[in-house]
């Protein structure tokens, strides 16, 4: 099939969960598909990353956006000029094209297809998450007063409303969570609303023997997330005030490190606690998953599925998660694949539990490996994708 793909940003370097989805499904879908892109640039990136997507599609379109002006009133007028600019360019290759499907990458494309006129090719939208229950979730955590707190709960009814709007205009939309896709489906919209979820690559997060052992005499913690991501904030806020006092009381000489980029204000700060190392960005967090002892996941706000879980899961490690941190991986299981903890201190007693039990980490991480290389390889999702793309198509040769 010949499919167009539409997205906000080049999709590279992996370091973030949105990109990471894309470059690795597009490379699993062009072994058996036909693909082009067409990219909304907003000067934030370099624009030489292109050339690591280029060996995946047959073309790349990058389509500029203004920076940011001084003036907002600027902006705003160069904003929609770029945007009409964009749905232009669109409509004008899917003209020229002849595509079987146009896939909208993330709910920030979905705008522009909202714009694509006159048009017979299927639309599929990859909404990824549910942006309105994020908003909704980080509401209930917000820890930065009322401000804030009615900037979530607007930004959570607005999103709700656009989403209602998208969902009857694309053929189909995929979220990555049963949970995502239940919020989606509350709207009463009758629309096709799909389960897609991450995969991992597994032959990159693998488990690496000397390392571990290595690893083996200290108590190392380790968290791995976009520091400046709300729900991951909420998530080092809850661990490190309420559960890591907790398993010091019971024992001793464990650290914390915290990893991943641009870590906010209250992150930093952390970094004051005793035996909590904040690592900001790294260029490769497998090496600090490799030395980890147990990888903890207290995720207490946000939604689809956390890629943190299933890259721990590859690597063989030791997890200990809240329900939240694993509500899109359905099919893991309490004490075979890790540890699941409801409360404070249960998550605590799990935290010192495993790092007073190597036999039980190792069972968990074996188990953890094996989930992921039957379920969720990239490979497997692509080719859920694949079935989507032709069951649209079907239907769209049919009316």
């Amino acid at each position: 099939m010949k499919v167009l793909m539409v997205t906000r940003g080049i999709p590279y370097p992996l370091n973030h969960g949105s990109y990471l989805r894309l470059y690795h499904l597009a490379r699993e879908l062009a072994l058996s598909h036909e693909l082009h892109l067409i990219v909304l640039y907003d000067g934030q990136q370099n624009l030489n990353l292109v050339e690591n997507i280029k060996s995946i599609f047959k073309s790349v379109e990058i389509c500029q956006v203004p920076r940011k002006s001084s003036s907002a009133l600027v902006r705003g007028i160069m904003m929609r000029s770029a945007r009409r600019r964009f749905i232009q360019k669109i409509n004008l290759t899917l003209e020229k094209g002849c595509f079987d499907v146009v896939h909208f990458h993330n709910s920030d494309t979905a705008y522009y297809g909202l714009g694509v006129e006159n048009c017979s090719v299927p639309l599929v939208l990859d909404c990824v998450d549910c942006l309105s229950l994020l908003f909704k979730r980080n509401q209930k955590h917000t820890t930065s007063g009322i401000v804030q707190w009615l900037k979530c709960a607007y930004h959570s009814c607005r999103l709700a409303r656009f989403e209602k709007q998208i969902l009857s205009f694309f053929c189909s939309t995929v979220v990555v969570s049963p949970a995502d896709a239940d919020e989606l489906r509350n709207s009463g919209v009758l629309a096709d609303i799909r389960v897609i979820p991450n995969g991992v690559d597994t032959s990159a997060f693998s488990f690496d023997g000397e390392v571990a052992n290595r690893a083996e005499s200290e108590k190392r913690l380790v968290f791995i997330g976009n520091m400046d991501f709300k729900p991951n904030i909420h998530a080092m806020i809850y661990f490190v005030g309420t559960i890591l006092p907790l398993v010091n009381k019971m024992t001793d000489d464990v650290v914390l490190q915290i990893v991943g980029g641009n870590p906010s204000s209250e992150v930093l700060r952390m970094g004051d606690v005793d035996g909590v190392e904040v690592m900001g960005y790294v260029p490769d967090v497998r090496s600090y998953l490799h030395e980890a002892t147990v990888v903890v996941i207290p995720m207490v706000s946000g939604g689809g599925i956390k890629n943190k879980v299933l890259e721990a899961f590859s690597m063989t490690k030791a997890v200990v998660t809240t329900p939240m941190g694993i509500e899109a991986i359905e099919e893991v299981q309490d004490n075979v694949h890790a540890l699941i903890a409801d409360t404070a201190e249960s998550f605590a007693c799990s935290v010192v539990r495993l790092l007073n039990d190597k036999q039980r980490r190792v069972r968990l991480g074996g188990n953890a490996r094996f989930l992921v290389e039957e379920v969720y390889s990239w490979k497997s999702e692509a080719q859920l994708f694949t079935d989507l793309y032709e069951n649209v198509q079907a239907l769209s040769d049919v009316n």
